[in-house]
């Protein structure tokens, strides 16, 4: 449970002074702006001026009452009541809120905020505190203890503040927020909150985790929020900060520059170190910027060589470019900007994270492009671990994002990829489209890139028909079995019962598998998807296994989008665990046998249509028994990385 910084409710208990102006003459030119208010009461019987209770809009909006029947001194308290799991009113099962000041005042004068609290019941690091959360979402100078134990005698608590000299119009003067006890809700009363400036406090102490940055001009870094350790009568007080309440120096700053709020920006070549400070206090550890110049590209991208006649374009001086909606939607953190090489349009992202190129109105039909292109170029390290990543959209045939038919695929590309990511060099994506594994590619509305890559220039962002099927999904169905059904074990058909798969797991989780499996459906008929296919192993060995004796064969329907030329192949295993019917790593009376299917193989292999394999047991020639078959195993090698699969099942 922690205490939010953006609430939908705000209960006020006090209203802030109405000021009236009279009619008297002033001379404006001589007015100065009233100082901030120095009032130290927050709470001593009742609310301190100006001051305002905002519950957390997550939490128990009328959690808290003036009690006149529990106080520590005077004739009242603020009384607290911890909700019971499930109460009606509250989502987190807390209490909390803010003590907020409207108009703000000058605490530049105190060192820490004390109070005294009394519980019901002995409430262990149920507690949070802290100041500087003005429940608007936009707080800068935030601290708080976490872990406060709450108990059952009147406990005096201080809370030392990390920075007073920037608190010159605060307005978050306290909040607080307080759990359940294992589900059960308690009361807790406080009193006599108050600033204070305190001779007890002494020696902050904090450090800054030791580090080298790099970075290219224009990038920024934000500086860790820091955990302040205070001496408060010979006992630690820890306090943890946002990185705005410390102050910061640069050693170079037309290097780097640092601002108040803890914000690096890199300026220019070279290194420059940063400094934390809490007044007079050093932190232990500097960060240090190892800038460098973002002068971009020497050259542009190479020129793209497709027929204009095979390319629908999104971005390049080639070729006459589809409208785009937006070249970097909100939802994303990256920034686009545009500028020439060599009289060339390039587009740069800065703060990359991760950038949606969006043209959901003006959605593109890639049914007849086989690959997208695109040029990267980046003064990045790409060494590992960087990466680049490329994610497409496809909107479905109802053309709305969120319609059940939506498609979306996200490639990685790294040092060792291909192609591989390189620094200082343009790097050409010629990606198949039937990576992406799509159902259908006529409805494409958006293209991500994202990455540990923060600035990249891209160039050339087209879709084109070059070598390869057009065809990236089947568009019917495989052909309906005609095996009568008392004559068939299936494994998996929309035209049977199927027999059980182990933990429905249609690629076992095997060392070295890197084969992913997803459910589909085309023509409204059930169809197991593999991508990235190496091997799969399809378990039925727990209280499954099949008994296949008196069945004569072995059926499977696939259709894939890959390449069927050699070496490209797509193999088939069958393991039967004997008559024990347990796996015997020795081997045992184990048997299996693998069938590998090319392009010269009866069936052969063929890309874009549906492939029926009717394969006679005696082709099994080293399965010794099909008594008790527990495994199938899916291969493919060469091309063969996508594959569609339906019907399978064992019949006579």
């Amino acid at each position: 449970m922690v205490a939010r910084s953006l609430y939908g409710f705000a209960v006020t208990l006090t209203m802030a002074a109405i000021i009236l102006f009279n009619g008297c003459k002033r001379d404006l030119d001589v007015l100065t702006p009233a100082p901030f208010p120095k009032d130290a009461e927050i709470f001593t019987d009742q609310f301190g001026p100006s001051v305002q209770y905002q519950a957390f809009g997550d939490s128990k909006l009328d959690a808290i009452s003036i009690s006149t029947d529990v106080k520590y001194s005077g004739t009242s308290s603020i009384k607290v009541t911890v909700p019971n799991d499930g109460d009606k009113w509250s989502t987190y099962s807390y209490a909390g809120g803010a003590l907020v000041s409207a108009g703000g005042r000058d605490l530049t004068g105190y060192n820490a905020v004390t109070f005294w609290a009394k519980s019901s019941v002995e409430a262990t690091s149920k507690l949070i505190i802290g100041i500087g959360n003005d429940n608007t979402g936009t707080s800068k100078y935030t601290s708080q203890q976490s872990n406060l134990s709450l108990h059952t005698i009147w406990t005096k608590y201080t809370f030392p503040i990390p920075n007073p000299a920037k608190l010159t119009k605060e307005k978050g003067l306290f909040f607080f927020a307080a759990s359940n006890v294992s589900g059960a809700g308690y009361d807790f009363w406080m009193d006599d909150i108050k600033y204070e400036s305190l001779g007890t406090l002494a020696y902050p102490r904090f450090s800054v985790t030791a580090k080298t940055v790099e970075k290219v001009a224009g990038d920024t870094l934000h500086m860790d929020a820091p955990t302040i350790i205070y001496n408060l009568d010979g006992s630690d007080v820890s306090v943890s900060a946002t990185a705005a309440c410390l102050n910061y120096s640069s050693s170079d700053s037309s290097i780097a520059t640092v601002d108040g709020d803890g914000i690096v920006t890199a300026i220019g070549a070279g290194s420059a170190s940063i400094t934390s400070k809490l007044g007079t206090y050093e932190a232990a550890g500097k960060v240090t910027i190892t800038a460098k110049a973002d002068l971009g590209p020497a050259t542009p991208a190479p020129t793209p060589n497709a027929s204009a006649d095979s390319v629908i374009s999104l971005f390049s001086d080639k070729y006459t470019n589809r409208t785009i909606d937006t070249w970097a939607a909100t939802w994303g953190t990256g920034k686009a900007y545009d500028t020439t090489i060599s009289g060339n349009n390039v587009k740069i992202y800065k703060n990359l994270g991760y950038a949606g190129i969006d043209f959901s109105n003006h959605q593109v039909d890639a049914t007849n492009m086989t690959h997208l292109h695109l040029d990267m170029w980046t003064t990045y390290s790409t060494a590992s671990p960087a990466t680049f990543k490329i994610k497409l959209v496809d909107f479905g045939i109802d053309g709305k994002s969120g319609g059940g038919d939506d498609n979306e695929q996200e490639l990685s590309y790294s040092a060792t990829s291909t192609p591989a990511l390189k620094t200082g060099s343009w790097v050409s994506f010629d990606i198949p489209l039937s990576d992406f594994a799509f159902t259908s590619q006529a409805n494409l509305a958006q293209l991500i890139i994202s990455g540990s890559l923060k600035t990249v220039w891209i160039d050339n962002i087209y879709f084109y028909q070059g070598k390869g099927t057009v065809l990236t999904v089947p568009k019917t169905a495989a052909p309906t079995p005609s095996a009568a059904a008392a004559d068939v074990i299936s494994l998996f058909s929309d035209g049977y019962s199927n027999r059980s798969v182990d933990n429905d797991v249609w690629a076992a989780y095997w060392q070295y598998s890197t084969s992913v499996v997803v459910n589909k459906t085309i023509a409204g008929n059930s169809v197991k998807l593999y991508t990235n296919l190496n091997f799969a192993g399809i378990e039925f060995t727990t209280t499954n296994m099949i008994d296949a004796s008196a069945m004569n064969y072995f059926h499977i329907d696939i259709w894939t989008p890959n390449s069927n030329a050699l070496p490209s192949k797509f193999l088939i295993k069958l393991v039967d665990f004997g008559a024990n019917g347990v796996y015997d790593a020795a081997g045992g009376d184990d048997s299996s046998y693998e069938l590998t299917y090319n392009l010269l193989s009866t069936p052969s292999l063929k890309t874009g249509t549906w492939i029926s394999f009717d394969i006679p047991f005696t082709s099994f020639t080293g399965l010794k028994s099909r008594s008790h078959l527990a495994q199938l195993v899916l291969s493919g090698a060469g091309d063969i990385k996508t594959v569609w699969v339906d019907n399978i099942y064992f019949h006579k």
